[in-house]
Order: structure tokens, then C-alpha cells, then sequence
């Protein structure tokens, strides 16, 4: 099934990789598109001798970012988490920076991102509860 692969067609694996624990390095960066196309994690390493990975996304919002951090706590043994905040229309709500829910509907059969979006937005409850009512519909085997 499509859904069930769905993970797998996200070209952008930094989100699945924060959720299930797999970022080890020691520097972490948060930001929008400031962040993620003006901080190097290589530069940043070289400069720091720390490693580094960007978590930045453009157009992200600091409700992004926040969510970001707080699986960053959670998640990793980091030892400095850098949150890019200058650009002052993180904080405002603009047509063209919001919170990317474009990059958990394609990880919504993590618990934790279903959580969220229920959390973020409640009309979106009826579509998780939907697509897992209907994910453990097809895990049955037809004969039942």
C-alpha cells in the first residue's frame, strides 16, 4: 500500500531521523530559511570542532521551530541546540511561513506525530483517526 510507504517518499528524512533517535550529533540548528541556508553544518563543525546537523526549514514558523526543540530534548543527547531567530516573520502569521504540517502528514503513523497534529489542529483528528481505523483495516487478513 501507498500509505504504508509514505515515510519512504519523503525526500527529506531530518524529521524521521529526530523522531526515532538517530541524530547523534552534538550541534543541533533550528531556523527557517535563514537557517538553513545561511548556517553550514560543515562550517559550523570546522569552526567549533563540534559535529553538526541543520534541522532548518524553510519557510517554518516559530511553532515549527518550538516543536522542533522539544524533540531535540527529547530525542538527542545534544550538547548546544542553536535556534536561528532572526528573522522577525517567524513570529507573524504570513501566508508564506506557517507550521509545516507538510512534514508530519507523511510520518502520521509515529504516535507522536498524530499527537501533535490532533494537538495543532482538531479537524485534522477525524482524518488520523480515519487513515489508522483504515491502516488497521487492511493489517486483518481478508479471509476474516
Amino acid at each position: 500500500m501507498w500509505e504504508a510507504k509514505m515515510p519512504e517518499l519523503e525526500s527529506d528524512q531530518r524529521l524521521e531521523q529526530l523522531i526515532t533517535g538517530n541524530i547523534k550529533q552534538d550541534v543541533l540548528v533550528i531556523g527557517s530559511s535563514r537557517g538553513a541556508r545561511g548556517i553550514l553544518a560543515k562550517e559550523l563543525e570546522a569552526a567549533t570542532g563540534y559535529s553538526s546537523y541543520n534541522l532548518s526549514y524553510p519557510g517554518s514558523d516559530i511553532l515549527f521551530h518550538e516543536f522542533l526543540l522539544k524533540k531535540c530534548l527529547e530525542k538527542t543527547q545534544a550538547k548546544m541546540i542553536v535556534l536561528v531567530l532572526d528573522d522577525p516573520g517567524a513570529f507573524y502569521d504570513y501566508e508564506t511561513i506557517n507550521f509545516r504540517y507538510d512534514k508530519l502528514y507523511p510520518l502520521i503513523y509515529y504516535p507522536e506525530i498524530r499527537e501533535e497534529l490532533v494537538l495543532r489542529e482538531k479537524k485534522i483528528k477525524y482524518v488520523v483517526d480515519w487513515v489508522v481505523a483504515y491502516r488497521i483495516r487492511e493489517s486483518f487478513p481478508s479471509s476474516l
